[in-house]
């Protein structure tokens, strides 16, 4: 299993010490609900209309908890917890309910530390793989497939592993 990444190029025309390549995550789909059940139904002696039951639950549940202010963790996967987006107010006074723009949910997910460096869980082993031809830039600006780069390398952790 790896996570696969295509080379993007940035053109940064304010600042051309910005301008280069990137990675970015080649995304392979979503997978839904149903396909998350049979799967654990193969890895479980659960059916998968238990499991079902239970995500179905579990959804409920965490809609419910997040909505009383509180965080919830799953363990193995992370913290979900709500936040807010606000303009700011110089003093407490000025702050009115229409300074606020919105709700969203926070996830940071569950990680430990090894040595000076936090890993994530969820990445931990992970290989990540080039996807596609990589590009160069020619002259002017236009980008061209190249036969250099690719590969493979496994991930050892570090910040945002």
């Amino acid at each position: 299993m790896a996570i696969f990444y295509k080379l993007r190029y940035r053109n940064n025309t304010t600042n051309p010490n910005y301008s280069g390549f990137y990675a970015t995550v080649s995304n392979k789909g979503t997978v839904s609900t149903d396909e998350v059940a049979e799967e654990i139904q193969r890895n479980c002696s659960m059916k998968r209309s238990d499991v079902l039951a239970v995500l179905a639950e579990l959804s409920e549940v965490m809609k419910q908890q997040i909505q009383q202010s509180h965080s919830v963790k799953l363990n193995g996967i992370g913290i979900f917890r709500p936040g807010i987006r606000s303009v700011i107010a110089k003093t407490p006074d000025m702050f009115k309910p229409s300074n606020i723009k919105g709700l969203r949910l926070n996830f940071l997910p569950e990680g430990f530390r090894q040595g000076k460096q936090l890993v994530k869980a969820v990445f931990t082993g992970a290989k990540i793989m080039q996807e596609g031809v990589p590009a160069t830039v020619k002259p002017g600006g236009s980008v061209s497939p190249t036969d250099k780069g690719g590969g493979s390398h496994q991930v050892s952790g570090g910040d945002g592993f």
